[in-house]
């Protein structure tokens, strides 16, 4: 990421950048400049402790036979002496010092913005008293700070996005745009929408910043959360979102439309070959979240509930029979929890496996995604001798599930089902309908 350097410690004026610049030999020569910075490696700066000082009187430095001045002078005369100048010394002039090279950014930046006048005016309204605002600032060479309340792109907290002046040039000259300006246009957009008379225009926005593929998507879950409340229609009463969508420096629009179960991508690119929804990233993310959504809404009777896999696994904990009884006698209380089945991912000997236990229908369930040579029984599982020392005799079925073809897929196996178990499939008629019956392989996309 692009900075502005406001100031450096002293203490850490002699390190190396993390980005090398030919130009620049440590991190003192940057102030008052933009160097390359990792996203990785900025957080929060809350300023240096106070320097601790003391009341005590110093004590003094002179030798004993010396005599420091007296306290009870009310003046101190200095008395000028003479001294020979050296006949060797000679004269130095200081050579002028070199301008920085942040310092020549920034001159070379006023140098662009104030030749950019003439231009602007000639231009609409809207675009001089844009440029005009800026150039009132203290430093027109200087990135500006924005903020934003939460409730725009219905993030989690409010935020401040930095503004460079190379974002401004970029804008007003023509040239390709950062997320930075489309974020501060969806920005300007959402207040000129809430002042507006027009309250009937249901449309959301999406943070760029956030959703972009070119910074952000390395981090899936992070996206998904994010979309997953922003994209939330019941709560938030709009019927469309628009996201300006970053991918490999190119920009695109999305406009989703989660209750009407339609997208729609506006890319103004002259491609090749015929663009499809798989050629966005975001996409997938999208759908995603729509679907935990829906399916979080339309399942509120799914009385399920979870065993700690902690607690429960064979691999660390049975040989404490004791403390696992005593906790799935809490945890499979019907008539306290409300529940009426309860998942069970369990671990014994390396393996996982899942179980679904439902006490109120007197039945278990075994799955396991291993293509065991012999036929399993309830036997196999030291957890199920506890769950029945519990909840009494259960009449425990191995249904048909996927199989794994290696030996380390049995944990994505687990969640896989858990996630359909809970989120996807309508418990209306189970146990005595089941939700499986597939044995083919998973792909690693599934």
């Amino acid at each position: 990421m692009r900075v502005s350097v406001l100031k450096v410690l002293n203490r850490q004026k002699e390190l190396e950048l993390p980005v090398p610049d030919e130009d620049i030999p440590n991190l003192g020569g940057t102030c008052g400049g933009f160097i390359q910075w990792p996203i990785g490696a900025i957080a929060c700066f809350s300023g240096l402790p106070n320097t601790p000082t003391t009341s005590a009187a110093a004590k003094s430095t002179l030798p004993n036979n010396v005599q420091g001045p007296s306290t009870e002078c009310s003046a101190l005369t200095i008395v000028p002496t003479s001294t020979k100048a050296s006949k060797k010394r000679k004269k130095i002039l200081k050579a002028p010092v070199e301008q920085s090279k942040a310092e020549k950014e920034k001159a070379d930046i006023r140098k662009q913005l104030n030749a950019l006048k003439e231009d602007i005016d000639g231009r609409s309204d809207a675009v001089k008293k844009g440029y005009y605002r800026w150039m009132a600032h203290e430093d027109c060479a200087m990135p500006q700070f924005v903020s934003f309340k939460k409730e725009i792109f219905r993030d989690a907290d409010d935020f401040t996005l930095p503004i460079n002046p190379r974002d401004i040039i970029e804008l007003l000259t023509g040239e390709q745009l950062t997320t930075n300006i489309l974020t501060l246009f969806s920005r300007s957009l959402y207040l000129l929408k809430a002042a507006s008379s027009n309250q009937n225009n249901k449309t959301g926005f999406l943070n760029s910043e956030v959703i972009t593929a070119d910074t952000r998507m390395d981090t899936d879950t992070e996206v998904v959360i994010y979309l997953t409340e922003a994209l939330n229609c019941e709560i938030l009463g709009y019927d469309f979102f628009v996201a300006p969508y970053l991918q490999s420096g190119h920009h695109a629009l999305l406009i989703i439309c989660p209750k009407h179960g339609k997208g729609f991508i506006l890319d103004s690119y002259k491609w090749k070959e015929k663009r499809t929804k798989k050629d966005y990233y975001l996409v997938k993310h999208v759908e995603w979240s729509l679907y935990l959504l829906k399916a979080a809404s339309s399942n509120q009777n799914n009385k399920t509930g979870y065993l700690n896999p902690e607690v429960i696994t064979a691999d660390t904990r049975m040989d404490t029979d004791t403390e696992v009884v005593i906790y799935l006698t809490e945890a499979l209380n019907c008539e306290i929890s409300g529940y009426d089945f309860f998942v069970a991912p369990y671990l014994q000997s390396g393996h996982h496996a899942l179980l679904i236990i439902c006490p109120k229908h007197g039945k278990g369930f075994i799955l396991d995604s291993y293509k065991w040579k012999e036929k399993r029984t309830k036997k196999d599982y030291y957890l199920v001798k506890h769950v029945e020392r519990v909840v009494g005799q259960l009449s425990w079925d191995f249904p048909v599930v996927n199989k794994q073809e290696e030996t380390w897929e049995c944990g994505f196996y687990v969640m896989k089902w858990v996630l359909e178990f809970v989120l996807k499939y309508p418990h209306d008629d189970f146990p005595n309908t089941l939700p499986w019956g597939d044995k083919r392989s998973l792909s690693m996309g599934e």
